[in-house]
């Protein structure tokens, strides 16, 4: 177990709101929280996954949605639009629209060879995504693509082709302003290739320009979109972490981080900023580092400790939730020390954690039951 100070002592450290079934398989996505619900997920390894969506105070099922289970999900498979509708997206075919009130199908596209990831990415009235000729050792042109949401009529912004890349395959972007009120789209080229590296791009798509282009960062990048604070863009490499400086492409910083505990969980890591701090997961380790410098203020976890948190986690009034192998984990945000450890809950936390803002409420799941918890005073 994880060397630390040692917790406080009690039996328990949180009150179980609510339990439920997860359903047939295993538990897949980090919950989404929505108006007054919260959306869970759970699949078989063969045929199907199922989304549920139920109440987040009293656990209630208002609807549930299944799809054919295509490959593994991976995290974010479904994106919530201003509380009116869900996307969910297959990492090997169609995108769907559902209405999150009912779970009605509202559209769907059945796209040709797939997206280059299960992520689509909303801002204001428009939605995000990529679209490619074929499947991904197969590929041989990519497209960045946006429709606006409720026309659901995709305009190509961008194309990369198999003679700039071999194995072609756009990531969908994140979008910063500059002064002048455009916006600059930030996005990978990541594709399969083990010999040549990602490519990042700065785009603008009022003057259908690249602004900048960054080429030598190593493949098997981060599947999430980069991160975006001020000026500031924050990308995560196989087992690296990069800042720069959005208006000129320099590069500010890169963090190198040990490769054995990074893990497959370093492609969805989650960067919470903190003040002046990045926290961040790495699999088997967990860091926090100075946002503008990228220097290392404490990092807990690692090879000698050894516990497992493959999903996303949570931050709320300077506690870190983690969802592990052996239950609850709640981190000092300041500090890294381990505060308590709920392991009265079983074991099987694989797949993350969401806090609710309001009420404090930890939505989790492991293979058995989805989980409303509240943390004790």
């Amino acid at each position: 177990m994880i060397s630390v100070t040692p917790p406080i002592c009690q039996d328990t450290f949180v009150e179980v709101i609510w339990k439920k079934p997860v359903g047939a398989g295993k538990f897949s996505i980090t919950p989404i929280l929505f108006d007054h619900s919260v959306l869970f997920s759970s699949f078989d390894l063969e045929t199907k996954e199922t989304f549920y969506m139920r109440n987040k105070t009293t656990g209630e099922l208002l609807w549930d949605w299944s799809h054919p289970k295509h490959t593994w999900t991976i995290e974010e498979s479904a994106i919530n639009y201003k509380d009116k509708y869900f996307f969910f997206c297959d990492l090997e075919g169609p995108i769907t629209v559902l209405d999150a009130a009912s779970g009605i199908e509202v559209w769907k596209d059945d796209l040709k060879g797939g997206s280059s990831s299960s992520r689509a990415v909303i801002n204001n009235d428009f939605v995000y995504y990529a679209h490619n000729d074929n499947s991904p050792f197969e590929r041989t042109e990519s497209h960045l693509v946006r429709s606006k949401i409720e026309e659901w009529q995709w305009d190509t912004l961008y194309s990369i082709y198999k003679t700039e890349s071999p194995f072609p395959s756009i990531h969908p972007p994140a979008i910063w302003k500059n002064k002048q009120e455009q916006e600059i789209l930030i996005f990978q080229d990541r594709g399969l290739s083990f010999d040549e590296p990602t490519h990042l791009f700065a785009y603008n798509a009022d003057k259908e320009e690249i602004v900048w282009k960054y080429d030598s960062i190593v493949y098997k990048s981060s599947v999430n979109k980069p991160v975006i604070k001020g000026d500031l863009l924050y990308y995560i490499g196989l087992d690296q972490i990069f800042c720069f400086h959005i208006p000129t492409g320099s590069q500010r910083w890169v963090l190198d981080i040990n490769n054995n505990e990074t893990g497959e969980a370093f492609f969805t890591t989650t960067l919470h900023f903190v003040e002046d701090k990045i926290i961040f997961e790495a699999y088997i380790a967990r860091y926090a580092v100075n946002a503008e410098t990228g220097a290392i203020i404490w990092r807990r976890g690692g090879l000698e400790d050894l516990f497992s948190c493959d999903g996303r986690t949570a931050f709320h009034d300077g506690v870190l939730y983690l969802a592990c192998v052996g239950g609850i984990y709640a981190l000092d945000g300041d500090t890294g020390e381990t505060l308590w450890i709920e392991d009265k809950l079983g074991e099987g936390f694989l797949n993350g954690i969401t806090v609710d803002p309001e009420t404090g409420y930890l939505y989790t799941a492991n293979s058995e039951y989805a989980w409303c918890l509240k943390v004790k005073e």
